[in-house]
């Protein structure tokens, strides 16, 4: 067994919350010997413990992970991640599981798998740390692109799916406030576009199409006032822009909408108005209608 891979393959009770001392002492005594052995005997003898333990608890984790060991070593290494993960699912900080099942992954190529173990017990693993460190940047790459495919496919929930994975992973990087994006403009929510755009115009306060858009979201579904803001200061930088000045009497209008009543906003917002609608529109939109005096009376046939 190459020296690399031993700082893989733990004392199965390394992390485990509780075991008796004395088979604590039987454990440690096999693994020491399969660490260093690393023979048919060592292998044979790590799986004999491993099928006692169990017998007595068929769910006992430290069985379970000598057994893993010991396959590891003798190099049938396909099926360790399928009995780990529910180990790790269990207890998540268990520091030889993981441990083992984060190498296990990586040598089978599921690399956010395995970046998930190490990921768990890095504050207890110095080596779980580095590598954790290491796989970073190519798991987020890898989530990234698999979100991508999934809305290719219009698959929302499996976007959804890898959306929260780099949300945990990697809550305040651009790729994640992208993705974040990228998702909601899919499922047409807007609160939560304009939440991810908020984020980004933090990292790219000079990009145009981003402050017009988060302008209009605003003024859609946020603070109002804020979105009218933005797009006054894109007029005040860019004043003999027609399409800015377009979106600036827009953003003024929609501002005022957001003043009135609710009841009025609610007019507002039909898509066909009655008589009575635009009258009352009229009464609040238009000062000279709301607050001026009649001079004379005239009967409408």
């Amino acid at each position: 067994m190459a020296e690399v891979e031993r700082g893989y393959l733990l004392d199965p009770f390394e992390g485990y919350p509780a075991g008796a001392a004395v088979r604590r002492e039987r454990v440690a005594r096999v693994h020491r010997a399969l660490l260093d052995e690393a023979d048919p005997a060592a292998i044979e003898a790590a799986r004999g413990l491993a099928a006692e333990l169990a017998a007595g608890d068929p769910a006992f984790p430290p069985a379970k992970v000598l057994a893993a060991e010991a396959d590891f070593v003798a190099g049938e290494r396909t099926g360790i991640v399928a009995r780990l993960l529910p180990v790790g699912d269990a207890l998540p900080t268990y520091t030889a599981s993981q441990m083992l099942l984060g190498r296990a992954a990586e040598l089978a190529g599921d690399l956010p798998l395995a970046y998930s173990a190490f990921r768990a017990v890095a504050a207890k693993s110095s080596l779980g740390l580095r590598r954790t460190g290491e796989l970073h940047p190519r798991v987020i790459e890898i989530v990234g692109n698999r979100l991508r495919e999934a809305l290719k496919g219009n698959r929302l929930d499996e976007a959804g799916r890898q959306l929260t994975l780099l949300q945990s992973w990697a809550p305040s990087e651009i790729a994640t406030y992208e993705a974040a994006r990228a998702v909601a403009v899919a499922r047409g929510d807007r609160k939560a576009e304009l939440a991810a755009i908020q984020r980004l115009v933090e990292h790219r306060p000079e990009d145009r199409d981003l402050l017009e858009r988060r302008s209009d979201l605003e003024l859609e579904v946020g603070d109002p006032a804020a979105g009218l803001k933005i797009i006054q200061g894109l007029a005040d930088k860019n004043p003999k822009d027609d399409q800015v000045a377009a979106r600036l009497a827009s953003a003024k209008f929609l501002w005022r909408l957001s003043l009135l009543p609710g009841k009025v906003r609610e007019i507002a917002a039909k898509p066909e108005l009655t008589r009575a609608d635009l009258a009352v529109l009229l009464f609040w939109l238009v000062p000279e209608v709301r607050y001026g005096k009649p001079t004379e009376g005239r009967i409408a046939t």
